[in-house]
């Protein structure tokens, strides 16, 4: 059974994104990950961390059709 790789988008680059990101960066079947942030830093600092693209707003990460798994990471405050 062949196992299909697939493309992951992260939503909020904060606390609980930097605690999985390794995790997703290390997997075998992720071929591409995406990152999208309000606070532009975090996101350009996950871009540079884990080398992934950046996407500017979560509406463009839910209309992107090469993404087929999307976390939100977002906190409240």
């Amino acid at each position: 059974m062949e196992t299909k790789k697939f493309t992951l988008a992260v939503i909020g680059c904060g606390r609980f994104a930097n605690w999985f990101m390794p995790l997703f960066k290390a997997h075998p079947n992720v071929k591409k990950m995406y990152a999208c942030d309000l606070i532009e830093s975090k996101a350009k600092d996950f871009e540079k961390r884990f080398g992934l693209e950046i996407i500017k707003t979560y509406e463009e990460v839910l209309e992107r059709k090469d993404v087929d798994c999307v976390l939100n990471f977002t906190e409240r405050h």
